[in-house]
């Protein structure tokens, strides 16, 4: 538990607080009244595309962050005691490098007997403060995160002294969820230098999820929402998902389910990420983009995305940027690699069969045409698919017996194994049987 004391919170020049926030030059919180949520269809590039809003001076984001559950889980998450006592809560599930020691795990949080993953994701900065005032303790060797410490310390100073200015006694007031968010955007923001014009209203969140109960309760609190999916060809965002979990990198975080498990996670969520999440009001919004679209013509894509989010086209939107600066250093996400096809032709013929190409494009037979993607297997596409996939779903595909040829080869036993199969043979005939309607592509 962070005790956020005076000792707690970064001193320099004398013991002076860092920043008192006397010239903040930027909205009253008051006025935020607009979210845009971002959520994925599976290694379909949310981060991607938030790391391009990042950067535009009439929506604020908070780089490279997930505020994973947080309109779902507010009471277990940040509570409703007084605000020191919900930053600190918010700062323990939330927060990477707390007290200063350069540590980035992986956090799950038990909510009603089930763990929820929460990846410690606020993030700062790895580069050195070009002032070099910041440091009160020498940063680790070799610690990648080695200089968020301070900027955290910059952070939790600034919110509380923005809490002091619009709402009151840090003490003694109770931050409400929108409130809570809008102050923890805002002081990330102006903790890293940024500063935004007073007529700012939007707020870009990776959602991350495509969760229903998270849109419509981040939609309560919020006179505008404009919820974006990020989509792809379901054939490669399921081999790309795949082999990140199968073979992920030294900077990817650790998987956090049994490898027996992949494909049935993998698939069941492309089987319940393509539908709207909301019911829109007037004046609200939700579409799809397509990754394709970003990376193939960029101006384009992104100047349509400005046009129907409501702000001025700016060439930044056409940079990838976090922490308000160009995103040009690895994370758990990866090297950002900038606007590129190479990626994106990739039907992953190393772990489907064509039997699988088939039986997939099969199962996601309106994706495809809906959203205008081409068939592997076009062939295979007439009236009778639906009839070919039902009497293909209790095939294993490839990619399930490379797990469960691992699974087994690390203990795995036969009904952990058998579960998984069933529940994704239960999930595919579940969608077959589906009448919703597809999210519309922009």
């Amino acid at each position: 538990m962070i005790t956020l004391t005076n000792d707690f919170l970064i001193k320099i020049n004398g013991g002076a607080t860092l920043h008192e926030c006397q010239t903040y030059i930027g909205p009253n919180p008051d006025h935020i009244n607009e979210i845009i949520p971002i959520c994925y269809y599976g290694r379909s590039g949310t981060a991607f595309f938030s790391s391009l809003l990042d950067g535009h001076p009439e929506i604020v984001k908070i780089g490279d962050f997930d505020f994973r559950e947080y309109f779902k889980y507010f009471d277990i998450m940040i509570g409703r005691d007084n605000v020191e006592c919900q930053l600190s809560n918010s700062m323990r599930h939330y927060g990477r490098n707390i007290e200063y020691e350069g540590k980035y795990n992986q956090n799950f949080v038990d909510i009603k007997g089930k763990k929820i993953h929460v990846p410690t994701t606020l993030a700062f900065s790895i580069e050195k403060p070009s002032d070099g005032k910041l440091f009160f303790s020498q940063p680790k060797d070799k610690d990648l995160f080695c200089y968020q410490g301070p900027y955290i310390g910059y952070f939790i100073s600034t919110f509380l002294h923005m809490v002091q200015n619009y709402f009151g006694d840090v003490k003694n007031i109770t931050l409400a969820e929108k409130d809570f968010f809008v102050i923890f955007n805002l002081a990330y923001n102006w903790a890293i230098g940024r500063q935004y014009a007073k007529t700012v209203t939007k707020i870009a969140w990776n959602m991350h999820m495509p969760d229903p109960i998270l849109a419509k309760n981040a939609q309560k609190f919020f006179l505008k929402i404009t919820l974006i999916h990020m989509i792809r060809k379901p054939l490669q965002t399921l081999g790309s998902h795949f082999k990140r979990y199968m073979y992920p990198t030294a900077l990817e975080v650790k998987n956090d389910i049994p490898i027996h498990d992949y494909a049935n996670k993998l698939f069941g969520e492309l089987l319940n990420g393509d539908v709207p999440l909301i019911e829109c009001r007037s004046d609200d919004d939700e579409f799809a983009i397509r990754l394709e679209d970003i990376h193939s013509s960029p101006e384009k894509t992104m100047r349509k995305v400005s046009q129907r989010l409501g702000v001025s086209w700016s060439e930044l939107l056409l940079e990838s940027t976090y922490f308000g600066s160009p995103w040009e250093q690895p994370s758990h996400r990866g090297l950002m690699a900038g606007f590129s096809t190479k990626h994106l032709a990739d039907d992953h013929p190393d772990i489907f069969s064509s039997d699988d190409i088939k039986f997939i494009e099969g199962v996601f037979h309106e994706n495809y045409k809906k959203w205008n993607y081409n068939f592997v297997e076009s062939s295979g596409m007439d009236k009778n698919i639906h009839d070919y996939v039902k009497k293909r779903v209790p095939v294993p595909l490839k990619m399930e017996v490379m797990c469960w040829e691992r699974a087994c080869q690390q203990g795995a036993v036969r009904a952990d194994i058998m579960k998984s199969y069933g529940l994704l043979r239960d999930a595919i005939e579940k969608r077959l049987e589906r009448k919703k309607s597809l999210v519309e592509i922009m």
